[in-house]
């Protein structure tokens, strides 16, 4: 398996969409360099936390643009619905919002320093897409139980599986956002690492994870 991270620029000296449109520029390149890159098998995206937003939005661009033929997508700890942040407005953020690891309200200076309307974060928004979903690729979705994000991720698994995308959802009990940094503590952060290497080891041998 071959694995291309990606740089790109950040906020507030650049702001939505110019990352995202750094990293539609990166698939492409990927997608066209496969034999310089030894890749000869399915191609994904995936990403955390901000990075989870980039790979759902990859994901939709593809399919919306007759882009990249995509095989999976991972999405761990994905922020999925800026305006549910803007406005706190899901059980998730008024039970977790104040979590240490990442609060709402953290989250919501972010907002003014990453977009310049309302219009453009439900842009960026992948729950709020009207394109057909049914297209898009298999998904595993991780998160906490205990991140103000929780809800994006449910919502989202359920989003895919009523067009009849392929998706292995993972809750973690009792982990908040960002709880891949645990590893050295927490036997459920590790279960993690090994749900994912499964799911996209899986992947790149050809078969089709999660349950539609």
């Amino acid at each position: 398996m071959t694995i291309l991270s990606l740089d790109y620029a950040l906020a507030p000296e650049h702001m939505y969409p110019i990352a995202l449109e750094q990293c539609q520029d990166g698939l492409l390149w990927a997608d066209q360099h496969r034999a310089e890159l030894g890749v000869d098998g399915p191609l994904g995206v995936g990403g955390d936390s901000a990075g989870g937003n980039f790979a759902a939005l990859l994901s939709q661009w593809a399919v919306a643009t007759g882009g990249p033929t995509l095989d999976w997508q991972v999405l761990i700890n994905p922020v999925l619905d800026f305006p549910a942040v803007e406005k706190a407005s899901t059980e998730s953020h008024r039970l977790y919002g104040d979590s240490p690891m990442l609060s709402t309200e953290a989250m919501q200076v972010f907002l003014a320093s990453y977009f310049e309307s309302p219009a453009a974060m439900v842009e960026a928004s992948p729950l709020c897409t009207d394109i057909d979903c049914s297209a898009l690729p298999p998904a595993f979705i991780a998160v906490g139980e205990c991140d103000a994000l929780h809800d994006d991720s449910v919502n989202y698994a359920k989003k895919l599986r009523a067009a009849g995308v392929p998706v292995q959802l993972e809750v973690y009990q009792g982990m908040p956002h960002n709880f891949m940094t645990l590893t050295n503590i927490s036997g459920t952060a590790r279960r993690f690492l090994k749900d994912l290497t499964d799911a996209t080891t899986a992947w790149a041998n050809g078969a089709n994870a999660g349950q539609p």
